[in-house]
């Protein structure tokens, strides 16, 4: 119902890019997040679809734990809320306990999270809470740490006690997007990437982000692609989505980077792999004086 309501133009959603992707309503859990301009006829309809949803499904929409929240200034969010009987509040605000519309890098905003997360960095903030749950440490309490931490996230076949270090488990997760971001093509969230940052390498990845603008977490993501090129490799089919000399798919590493003098004087035509063994012609050959 929602898609064809964006689709006719009765609730806009939001429009990732000048012509991509556009975005009526989300949904995680059990939770729906719609996403409306300051419109009382996009209400109207909203408030239709809401009750036809009721009518089919035979369930209740409780309105009173349902809230309207201002994303870009809306003047007459109380008016429009009492037309669905709900609540209205502004950004920034918390959902499932995490901070939401907050732009900020600031690591104040999850001090409700983590409550020893005072003047360090989040994950620094979570070590330390580790350490003093293992060498059963207090605030009032010191204790003497028997080992030092790097050795605690040490492998346990390495001689260590195989606790995750939560920097690379951070780098690993981000890393996997990537991965994500390759095989699910057809996913929303992949699609809303690809509206607003333009995919590139075969639609392999997308441009870099803005330094200006962007969400910050696909920032964090990007800066891990070089890292997960380097740890994965690709099998060639025909050979058009990849790069003979700067893709990894033999080898420890790309051979742009394995043979970088050699690949200085290497000629390839539009570098894709399936052109890599294809004869030149005598017109691109040329002829000796």
């Amino acid at each position: 119902m929602f898609h064809s309501a964006v689709e006719f133009g009765w609730i806009r959603g939001f429009q990732l890019g000048n012509d991509g992707l556009r975005v009526g309503h989300l949904q995680f859990a059990d939770d729906t997040l719609i996403f409306l301009d300051e419109s009382r006829d996009q209400v109207d309809t909203l408030r239709y679809l809401l009750l036809l949803f009721e009518l089919t499904s035979g369930l209740r929409i409780n309105f009173a734990k349902t809230s309207m929240f201002v994303i870009a200034g809306a003047s007459d969010i109380t008016a429009l809320a009492e037309m669905l009987g709900c609540k209205s509040a502004t950004m920034a605000t918390t959902y499932l306990g995490l901070p939401l519309g907050d732009s900020s890098n600031s690591h104040f905003k999850w001090e409700s999270i983590i409550e020893k997360c005072t003047k360090l960095k989040v994950i620094e903030a979570i070590v330390k809470v580790l350490r003093e749950f293992l060498w059963d440490a207090t605030e009032v309490k010191k204790s003497h740490r028997l080992v030092a931490w790097k050795k605690v996230c040490t492998p346990l076949k390495h001689g260590g006690l195989g606790v995750k270090s939560l920097r690379s488990m951070n780098k690993a997760l981000l890393s996997k997007w990537w991965w994500r971001f390759i095989t699910e093509k057809d996913s929303l969230w992949r699609k809303a990437m690809e509206s607003k940052h333009g995919s590139c390498a075969f639609d392999k990845e997308t441009r870099k982000p803005k330094a200006s603008k962007g969400c910050g977490l696909w920032k964090g993501i990007y800066k891990q692609l070089n890292s997960f090129k380097q740890s994965s490799i690709i099998q060639v089919g025909e050979g058009s989505s990849v790069l003979f000399s700067e893709d990894h798919w033999v080898g420890i590493a790309s051979l742009a980077t394995s043979f970088q003098v050699c690949m200085l004087s290497f000629r390839l035509r539009n570098g894709q792999f399936k052109y890599a063994f294809k004869p030149f012609s005598k017109e691109e050959l040329g002829t000796w004086d």
